[in-house]
C-alpha cells in the first residue's frame, strides 16, 4: 500500500487511531485531522513508534501527519481541506478517506446544540470527502 494517502478524522483515538497505526505500517501515508493537535501529535509520536517497533525501520518524517480540522466549524474544515490539497498538489489521488464517528457532548440547553451536533456528526464529517 505504500505510496497511498489515508486521510482519518478522529485518529488520534479509539478505532480511528488503530486504524491509523495498520495503515501506517503499511506504508500508507496517514494525515490525522484533529480538533485538538496536542493530542494529534501525541498519537502520531505513538504511531511512528509502532510502526519502528513492528517493521524494524524508521518511517519518513511525513509518513504521518497532523492537521488541525474542528468538525463543529466548517471555517476550520475548509481550511483543513485547503491545506491537505496545497501539500497533495503533487500527489492529488487520496486513496482512503475516514470520517470517524465520534459522540460530542453538548447540553441541549446551549442555544447552538443542534447546529453543533448537526456539524460534528454529519457535515463537518462529510464536507472534506466532497472537496
Amino acid at each position: 500500500m505504500s505510496g497511498k494517502v489515508a486521510i482519518l478524522t478522529g485518529g488520534n483515538s479509539g478505532l480511528g487511531f488503530s486504524l491509523a497505526q495498520q495503515l501506517a505500517c503499511k506504508g500508507v501515508k496517514v494525515i490525522l485531522a484533529v480538533r485538538n493537535p496536542q493530542r494529534g501529535l501525541m498519537a502520531r509520536s505513538k504511531i511512528v513508534h509502532y510502526i519502528k517497533k513492528e517493521t524494524n525501520i524508521d518511517p519518513p518524517l511525513d509518513s504521518v501527519q497532523v492537521y488541525h480540522c474542528d468538525l463543529s466549524s466548517l471555517e476550520s474544515v475548509r481550511e483543513f481541506v485547503t491545506s491537505v490539497q496545497i501539500m497533495l498538489s503533487s500527489n492529488p489521488k487520496v486513496k482512503k478517506v475516514v470520517n470517524q464517528v465520534g459522540i460530542e457532548l453538548v447540553t441541549e440547553t446551549q442555544e447552538t446544540y443542534p447546529v453543533i451536533d448537526f456539524l460534528i456528526n454529519n457535515a463537518g464529517s462529510i464536507y472534506p470527502t466532497h472537496r
